[in-house]
C-alpha cells in the first residue's frame, strides 16, 4: 500500500476518534507520522522486511505501552492512550500491506518468506454464471482499518481496563469488547 495511505488512514482514525480534542491536533499528526516510519525501508534501499515485521510493528509499540503504564501515574492517561493508539496504527500497517502486491516479510530476519493476500477476494456467482466481486483486496484492507478506527474510539476504556486487569493488552482489549457488547445488549 502506498506510503501516503499509511499516513492518511491513521490521521483520519485519530481525528475521527477525537484524539485531537483531548491531546491536541499535533498528536494526531505524530501518530500518523509514526505509522509511516515503517515505510522508510522503501526509500533507503534495505530489504522490505527490515521494518515490516512483527518484531518492529508489535514489540516496539508494546514496549512503549509498558513504559507508559510504568512511568505515567494512574490518574493520568495521556501517554497510555497515545501508546495504545500507536500500537493499533503500527500493527495495522503490515496488515494493510498484506493485501498489497508486494506483501510483507512478517518474520524477517528469521525468514525471508513474503506473505500476501492480494488474491483474496469475496466473490459471488450471478445468474449468468459470471463471477462478481463483492470486495477485493483493497476493500478488505480498508474494512480492516475500520476495525482499527473502532478500537481507537474506545481508547479510554481500553486504558482503564488495562489499569484494572493489567494482565496483558490482549486480555484488556477482549474485556473492553465484551463490556461494549453487554452495553449494546442492555440498550436493546
Amino acid at each position: 500500500m502506498e506510503t501516503i495511505v499509511h499516513f492518511v488512514l491513521p490521521l483520519i482514525a485519530a481525528l475521527a476518534a477525537r484524539i485531537h480534542l483531548k491531546h491536541g491536533v499535533e498528536w494526531a499528526f505524530i501518530l500518523a507520522s509514526a505509522s509511516v516510519l515503517i515505510d522508510v525501508d522503501h526509500f533507503i534501499g534495505v530489504p522490505r522486511g527490515t521494518l515490516h515485521n512483527v518484531f518492529i510493528t508489535v514489540l516496539i509499540p508494546l514496549i512503549l505501552i509498558i513504559l507508559a503504564f510504568k512511568l505515567e501515574p494512574r490518574t493520568r492517561t495521556k501517554f497510555k492512550e497515545l501508546a495504545v493508539a500507536n500500537f493499533l496504527f503500527l500493527v495495522a500497517h503490515p496488515i494493510l500491506d498484506l493485501f498489497d502486491n508486494l506483501g510483507v516479510q512478517a518474520f524477517y530476519p528469521l525468514s525471508n518468506q513474503f506473505y500476501n493476500f492480494n488474491d483474496f477476494a469475496v466473490r459471488i456467482t450471478i445468474s449468468t454464471g459470471t463471477k462478481a466481486y463483492i470486495a477485493g483486496p483493497q476493500a478488505i484492507s480498508i474494512m480492516i482499518f475500520f476495525v482499527v478506527i473502532a478500537l481507537v474510539f474506545y481508547l479510554e476504556e481500553v486504558v482503564e481496563l488495562m489499569h484494572k486487569h493489567h494482565d496483558n493488552l490482549r486480555h484488556a482489549l477482549g474485556l473492553a469488547l465484551k463490556e461494549e457488547e453487554k452495553e449494546i445488549e442492555k440498550e436493546l
